[in-house]
């Protein structure tokens, strides 16, 4: 028997069913009824199983999945704060070598003129 049959022979139970006077209810054999209930139960293939079990394993991969992207979204969140950082750091150390060589510049110059006025008095 396959599952289509089976779902038949149930739908055909509750159309064949015996009416209550009042209302949409009907009585029927509860016997009958639950045997094509355990028929379905074992008919029901190892494909549809499966499938659950796909379905399951596919929900569990995804959650993996978005704490995986979580986790790498962080580290890259992370990474790029120290990325800048360090640029900031490397911008401010570039400015105060700068400096620093600008003042070198500034006191050569002077000691040059200093020297060459030294020079220009001990030849006058």
């Amino acid at each position: 028997m396959d599952l289509l049959h089976l779902v038949d022979r149930f739908e055909e139970l509750v159309a064949t069913a015996q009416k209550m006077p009042i209302g949409s209810r009907v009585i029927m054999d509860r016997r009958r009824l639950l045997d094509i209930v355990d028929q379905m139960r074992v008919v029901i293939p190892q494909e549809v199983r499966e499938a659950r079990d796909m379905v399951e394993r596919r929900d569990e991969l995804k959650r993996e999945s978005e704490e995986e992207a979580r986790i790498i979204v962080a580290r890259a969140e992370e990474q790029a704060a120290r990325m800048i950082e360090g640029h900031a750091v490397t911008v401010a150390a570039r400015e105060h070598a700068d400096r620093v060589a600008a003042e070198a510049q500034q006191r050569l110059t002077e000691r040059i003129g200093e020297a060459n006025e030294d020079i220009q008095q001990r030849l006058e």
